[in-house]
Protein backbone atom coordinates (compact mmCIF):
# COMPACT_ATOMS: atom_id res chain seq x y z
CA UNK A 1 0.00 0.00 0.00
CA UNK A 2 1.00 3.66 -0.69
CA UNK A 3 -1.01 6.34 0.92
CA UNK A 4 3.27 -2.29 0.96
CA UNK A 5 12.61 -26.45 5.72
CA UNK A 6 10.89 -26.51 8.76
CA UNK A 7 8.88 -28.89 10.33
CA UNK A 8 5.21 -28.43 10.00
CA UNK A 9 2.67 -29.34 12.51
CA UNK A 10 -0.84 -29.70 10.91
CA UNK A 11 -3.16 -30.23 14.12
CA UNK A 12 -2.98 -26.83 14.66
CA UNK A 13 -1.01 -24.94 11.73
CA UNK A 14 1.98 -23.99 13.83
CA UNK A 15 5.61 -24.62 12.70
CA UNK A 16 9.16 -23.73 14.36
CA UNK A 17 12.69 -23.11 13.23
CA UNK A 18 13.56 -26.38 12.37
CA UNK A 19 16.14 -26.85 9.50
CA UNK A 20 16.43 -30.01 7.74
CA UNK A 21 19.14 -32.15 9.68
CA UNK A 22 21.22 -33.25 7.02
CA UNK A 23 20.97 -31.59 3.08
CA UNK A 24 20.48 -35.44 1.90
CA UNK A 25 16.83 -35.36 2.85
CA UNK A 26 14.05 -33.94 0.30
CA UNK A 27 12.37 -30.33 1.27
CA UNK A 28 8.89 -31.07 1.84
CA UNK A 29 6.23 -29.16 -1.10
CA UNK A 30 5.40 -25.87 0.32
CA UNK A 31 1.63 -26.10 2.07
CA UNK A 32 -0.07 -24.41 -0.68
CA UNK A 33 1.15 -26.89 -2.86
CA UNK A 34 -2.01 -28.34 -2.69
CA UNK A 35 -5.54 -27.91 -1.17
CA UNK A 36 -5.31 -25.94 2.14
CA UNK A 37 -7.15 -23.70 4.69
CA UNK A 38 -6.35 -20.88 6.99
CA UNK A 39 -5.82 -20.98 10.53
CA UNK A 40 -8.07 -17.73 11.63
CA UNK A 41 -5.90 -14.65 11.84
CA UNK A 42 -4.13 -13.27 14.76
CA UNK A 43 -3.32 -9.91 15.34
CA UNK A 44 0.36 -9.21 15.87
CA UNK A 45 0.22 -7.19 18.87
CA UNK A 46 4.45 -6.33 19.58
CA UNK A 47 4.09 -4.83 16.08
CA UNK A 48 0.86 -2.40 16.80
CA UNK A 49 1.63 1.22 17.54
CA UNK A 50 -0.79 4.08 17.14
CA UNK A 51 0.19 4.70 13.39
CA UNK A 52 -0.39 2.01 10.29
CA UNK A 53 2.11 -1.05 10.28
CA UNK A 54 1.95 -2.39 6.37
CA UNK A 55 4.24 -3.80 3.85
CA UNK A 56 5.87 -6.90 5.08
CA UNK A 57 8.82 -9.20 4.19
CA UNK A 58 9.99 -12.22 6.34
CA UNK A 59 13.62 -12.91 5.23
CA UNK A 60 14.33 -16.30 4.04
CA UNK A 61 15.16 -18.24 7.55
CA UNK A 62 11.78 -16.49 8.73
CA UNK A 63 14.20 -14.17 11.45
CA UNK A 64 13.20 -11.25 10.60
CA UNK A 65 10.65 -9.06 9.57
CA UNK A 66 10.30 -5.66 7.74
CA UNK A 67 7.62 -3.68 7.40
CA UNK A 68 6.75 -0.23 7.24
CA UNK A 69 5.27 2.24 9.14
CA UNK A 70 2.87 5.03 8.60
CA UNK A 71 0.71 7.93 10.06
CA UNK A 72 -0.09 12.07 9.51
CA UNK A 73 3.94 12.81 8.87
CA UNK A 74 6.00 9.89 7.54
CA UNK A 75 6.03 6.33 5.83
CA UNK A 76 9.29 4.42 6.63
CA UNK A 77 10.49 1.00 7.00
CA UNK A 78 10.83 -0.53 10.30
CA UNK A 79 12.38 -3.76 11.18
CA UNK A 80 12.09 -6.52 13.76
CA UNK A 81 13.45 -9.91 14.76
CA UNK A 82 12.43 -13.57 16.52
CA UNK A 83 14.71 -16.51 17.77
CA UNK A 84 11.38 -19.00 16.99
CA UNK A 85 8.44 -18.95 14.72
CA UNK A 86 6.54 -19.07 17.91
CA UNK A 87 8.62 -16.45 19.87
CA UNK A 88 6.90 -12.34 19.58
CA UNK A 89 8.86 -10.18 17.58
CA UNK A 90 10.98 -7.92 19.28
CA UNK A 91 14.25 -5.49 18.76
CA UNK A 92 11.60 -3.27 17.12
CA UNK A 93 13.36 -0.63 15.38
CA UNK A 94 12.99 2.09 12.77
CA UNK A 95 15.85 1.47 9.52
CA UNK A 96 16.70 4.97 9.65
CA UNK A 97 19.82 3.89 7.59
CA UNK A 98 17.58 3.73 4.80
CA UNK A 99 14.88 5.96 5.24
CA UNK A 100 14.80 9.72 4.47
CA UNK A 101 14.10 12.83 6.20
CA UNK A 102 11.90 14.28 4.13
CA UNK A 103 10.61 11.50 1.86
CA UNK A 104 8.70 7.92 1.79
CA UNK A 105 10.02 4.32 2.17
CA UNK A 106 8.03 1.58 1.83
CA UNK A 107 8.50 -2.80 1.45
CA UNK A 108 12.15 -3.84 1.39
CA UNK A 109 12.49 -7.32 0.13
CA UNK A 110 15.99 -9.46 -0.21
CA UNK A 111 16.36 -13.04 -1.07
CA UNK A 112 20.23 -13.15 -0.18
CA UNK A 113 20.31 -10.43 2.34
CA UNK A 114 23.02 -8.22 0.17
CA UNK A 115 20.69 -6.81 -2.12
CA UNK A 116 17.70 -5.29 -1.33
CA UNK A 117 14.79 -3.95 -3.24
CA UNK A 118 12.32 -0.73 -1.61
CA UNK A 119 10.06 1.55 -3.04
CA UNK A 120 11.08 5.45 -2.10
CA UNK A 121 9.48 8.47 -3.72
CA UNK A 122 12.92 10.37 -3.05
CA UNK A 123 14.17 10.82 -6.41
CA UNK A 124 12.74 14.07 -8.87
CA UNK A 125 10.71 12.03 -11.29
CA UNK A 126 7.40 13.86 -10.90
CA UNK A 127 6.73 12.89 -7.00
CA UNK A 128 6.17 9.47 -7.85
CA UNK A 129 7.42 6.09 -6.11
CA UNK A 130 9.97 4.39 -7.72
CA UNK A 131 11.57 0.97 -7.19
CA UNK A 132 15.68 1.29 -5.55
CA UNK A 133 18.17 -1.32 -4.78
CA UNK A 134 20.34 -1.38 -2.06
CA UNK A 135 23.71 -3.28 -1.71
CA UNK A 136 25.80 -4.33 1.54
CA UNK A 137 28.91 -6.46 2.00
CA UNK A 138 27.69 -8.71 4.69
CA UNK A 139 24.33 -9.57 6.22
CA UNK A 140 25.42 -8.09 9.53
CA UNK A 141 26.11 -4.60 7.91
CA UNK A 142 23.37 -1.96 7.57
CA UNK A 143 21.45 -0.78 4.54
CA UNK A 144 22.54 2.58 3.87
CA UNK A 145 20.88 4.99 2.18
CA UNK A 146 24.25 6.13 0.21
CA UNK A 147 24.05 2.24 -1.15
CA UNK A 148 20.60 2.85 -2.63
CA UNK A 149 20.34 3.96 -6.34
CA UNK A 150 17.49 3.99 -8.49
CA UNK A 151 16.81 0.68 -10.70
CA UNK A 152 17.08 1.85 -14.76
CA UNK A 153 13.88 0.57 -16.26
CA UNK A 154 11.81 1.05 -13.10
CA UNK A 155 12.55 4.58 -12.77
CA UNK A 156 9.00 5.97 -14.97
CA UNK A 157 7.36 9.01 -14.07
CA UNK A 158 3.97 6.84 -12.34
CA UNK A 159 4.28 4.67 -9.40
CA UNK A 160 6.37 1.41 -8.80
CA UNK A 161 6.00 0.17 -5.28
CA UNK A 162 5.54 -3.18 -3.20
CA UNK A 163 8.98 -5.03 -5.04
CA UNK A 164 9.09 -8.47 -4.50
CA UNK A 165 12.56 -10.56 -5.93
CA UNK A 166 12.21 -14.15 -7.16
CA UNK A 167 13.85 -16.33 -5.23
CA UNK A 168 16.87 -16.45 -7.95
CA UNK A 169 17.49 -13.25 -7.95
CA UNK A 170 16.57 -13.26 -11.30
CA UNK A 171 13.38 -11.14 -11.72
CA UNK A 172 10.78 -8.67 -10.21
CA UNK A 173 7.32 -8.40 -9.34
CA UNK A 174 6.00 -5.34 -8.44
CA UNK A 175 3.04 -3.00 -8.47
CA UNK A 176 2.93 -0.62 -10.99
CA UNK A 177 0.47 2.04 -12.71
CA UNK A 178 1.53 1.15 -15.46
CA UNK A 179 -0.01 2.71 -18.96
CA UNK A 180 -3.43 4.55 -17.19
CA UNK A 181 -1.47 6.50 -14.64
CA UNK A 182 -4.14 5.79 -12.08
CA UNK A 183 -5.15 1.82 -12.58
CA UNK A 184 -2.18 -0.18 -10.55
CA UNK A 185 -1.77 -3.80 -11.73
CA UNK A 186 1.14 -6.21 -11.40
CA UNK A 187 4.29 -6.30 -13.41
CA UNK A 188 7.04 -8.04 -13.91
CA UNK A 189 10.75 -7.26 -15.16
CA UNK A 190 13.88 -9.40 -15.56
CA UNK A 191 16.68 -8.24 -13.44
CA UNK A 192 19.82 -7.23 -15.97
CA UNK A 193 22.43 -6.60 -13.77
CA UNK A 194 22.87 -4.22 -10.41
CA UNK A 195 20.41 -1.21 -10.55
CA UNK A 196 18.92 -2.91 -14.12
CA UNK A 197 16.14 -3.74 -15.15
CA UNK A 198 14.16 -4.99 -18.43
CA UNK A 199 10.74 -3.11 -19.91
CA UNK A 200 8.11 -4.23 -17.33
CA UNK A 201 5.44 -6.97 -18.32
CA UNK A 202 1.82 -7.20 -16.97
CA UNK A 203 1.61 -10.31 -15.31
CA UNK A 204 -0.88 -12.17 -17.31
CA UNK A 205 -4.23 -13.58 -15.81
CA UNK A 206 -4.74 -11.36 -12.76
CA UNK A 207 -5.71 -7.28 -14.52
CA UNK A 208 -9.11 -6.44 -13.65
CA UNK A 209 -10.65 -2.89 -14.11
CA UNK A 210 -9.87 -2.84 -10.38
CA UNK A 211 -7.01 -2.37 -8.52
CA UNK A 212 -4.33 -5.63 -7.91
CA UNK A 213 -1.21 -4.74 -6.25
CA UNK A 214 0.98 -6.17 -2.99
CA UNK A 215 2.52 -9.22 -5.09
CA UNK A 216 4.30 -12.28 -2.59
CA UNK A 217 5.14 -15.32 -4.77
CA UNK A 218 6.43 -18.54 -3.46
CA UNK A 219 9.60 -20.01 -4.27
CA UNK A 220 9.05 -21.56 -7.36
CA UNK A 221 6.79 -18.56 -8.69
CA UNK A 222 3.69 -20.69 -9.13
CA UNK A 223 1.93 -19.27 -6.19
CA UNK A 224 1.10 -15.99 -5.71
CA UNK A 225 -0.86 -14.01 -3.03
CA UNK A 226 -2.15 -9.98 -3.81
CA UNK A 227 -4.55 -8.02 -2.88
CA UNK A 228 -7.41 -6.45 -5.04
CA UNK A 229 -10.21 -4.14 -4.98
CA UNK A 230 -12.50 -6.25 -7.32
CA UNK A 231 -14.88 -7.80 -4.78
CA UNK A 232 -15.47 -3.73 -3.27
CA UNK A 233 -13.22 -3.71 -0.30
CA UNK A 234 -9.38 -4.83 -0.46
CA UNK A 235 -9.29 -8.66 -0.46
CA UNK A 236 -6.40 -11.10 -1.05
CA UNK A 237 -6.36 -13.40 -3.15
CA UNK A 238 -4.31 -16.38 -4.33
CA UNK A 239 -3.79 -17.76 -8.17
CA UNK A 240 -1.61 -20.82 -9.80
CA UNK A 241 0.32 -21.56 -12.99
CA UNK A 242 2.08 -24.37 -14.00
CA UNK A 243 5.20 -23.00 -15.12
CA UNK A 244 6.72 -19.13 -14.53
CA UNK A 245 6.30 -18.63 -18.40
CA UNK A 246 2.40 -18.67 -18.51
CA UNK A 247 -0.14 -16.22 -16.90
CA UNK A 248 -1.60 -17.14 -13.67
CA UNK A 249 -5.18 -18.88 -13.50
CA UNK A 250 -8.49 -17.26 -12.49
CA UNK A 251 -7.47 -16.19 -8.84
CA UNK A 252 -9.23 -17.08 -5.90
CA UNK A 253 -10.43 -15.54 -2.59
CA UNK A 254 -7.81 -16.71 0.38
CA UNK A 255 -10.05 -19.04 2.23
CA UNK A 256 -10.80 -17.92 6.18
CA UNK A 257 -8.53 -14.72 5.76
CA UNK A 258 -10.60 -11.99 4.32
CA UNK A 259 -13.41 -9.81 6.15
CA UNK A 260 -16.54 -8.89 4.54
CA UNK A 261 -16.74 -5.91 6.74
CA UNK A 262 -13.24 -4.73 6.27
CA UNK A 263 -9.98 -4.63 4.36
CA UNK A 264 -7.16 -7.11 4.16
CA UNK A 265 -4.00 -6.38 2.35
CA UNK A 266 -0.02 -5.99 2.00
CA UNK A 267 0.05 -10.47 2.29
CA UNK A 268 3.60 -11.73 2.03
CA UNK A 269 3.84 -15.42 2.72
CA UNK A 270 6.88 -17.32 3.78
CA UNK A 271 8.88 -20.32 3.65
CA UNK A 272 7.94 -21.52 6.75
CA UNK A 273 4.18 -21.30 5.76
CA UNK A 274 3.29 -18.48 6.82
CA UNK A 275 1.28 -15.59 6.04
CA UNK A 276 1.44 -12.09 7.40
CA UNK A 277 -0.90 -9.88 6.20
CA UNK A 278 -2.60 -5.90 7.22
CA UNK A 279 -6.06 -5.37 8.43
CA UNK A 280 -8.16 -2.26 9.48
CA UNK A 281 -10.64 -4.46 11.47
CA UNK A 282 -11.75 -3.44 14.58
CA UNK A 283 -9.11 -5.86 16.96
CA UNK A 284 -6.62 -3.92 15.65
CA UNK A 285 -8.48 -0.15 16.51
CA UNK A 286 -9.62 0.63 13.05
CA UNK A 287 -5.74 1.47 11.91
CA UNK A 288 -3.54 -0.51 9.84
CA UNK A 289 -2.15 -3.32 11.77
CA UNK A 290 -0.38 -7.09 11.15
CA UNK A 291 -2.40 -10.06 11.04
CA UNK A 292 -0.40 -13.80 11.27
CA UNK A 293 -2.00 -16.94 9.53
CA UNK A 294 -0.83 -20.43 8.73
CA UNK A 295 -1.65 -22.57 5.70
CA UNK A 296 -2.96 -25.31 6.48
CA UNK A 297 -2.76 -28.00 3.99
CA UNK A 298 -5.75 -30.23 3.59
Amino acid sequence: MRPGVLAFLAACGRIAFDPLANGDAAEPPPPWAGNFTMSPPALVSELMSADSEVECYVVPDGSQLYFARYGSTSHDIWTAARTSVDAPWANITSLSSINGATSDEGRIATVDELRGYFWSDRAATASSSDILMVKRATPSDPWLSANAKLVSGLDTTLDEYDPWPSADGSRIYFAFDGVSGNLLDIYVADVLGDWSASTPQLLGGLATVYIEDNPSLGEDELFLVFSSERGGSKDLFYARRTDRSLPFDPPTLLPVINDPTTNETEGCITRQGELFFSSDRPAGGGSYDIYRSVFIPL
